[in-house]
Formats: C-alpha cells, sequence, structure tokens
C-alpha cells in the first residue's frame, strides 16, 4: 500500500512551499500538506495499519465503526 510510505513527503511538501513563497506566491497550501504528513509518521511503514485509523489519527476524531 504506497500509502504507507505517505509520511516521506513531508520535507518535499516544506520545499515546495519554501520555492512557492520565494516567488512571492502563498506557501500554505503545501504547508498543509507536510503538517498531514507528519501525523501520518506514527505509522511509518505499519503494514497493519487500517485506513480507519489513519483517517482517524490524521482528522483527530474517532473512527466510525462499519458494519
Amino acid at each position: 500500500m504506497p500509502a504507507l510510505r505517505a509520511w516521506r513527503w513531508g520535507p518535499e511538501m516544506r520545499e515546495i512551499a519554501q520555492a512557492w513563497r520565494d516567488t512571492g506566491l502563498p506557501g500554505t497550501f503545501a504547508e498543509a500538506a507536510a503538517g498531514t504528513f507528519d501525523r501520518w509518521h506514527a505509522h511509518k511503514d505499519d503494514p497493519t495499519v487500517t485506513v480507519a485509523r489513519l483517517l482517524s489519527d490524521l482528522t483527530g476524531e474517532s473512527p466510525t465503526p462499519h458494519p
């Protein structure tokens, strides 16, 4: 699952944010993405993590059980 390694994109997002700011554009979108990937790091390469758990941790909400 490629999502298991999403945490790796945080530093690149910060580089993109800085590049945008250097050209006069706001870097807020890329900074927000970097923050999301930082929260994803807790599940670094964990093949047992479920989508529900990832979403719960990324949003700060309790996972909703599905029947």
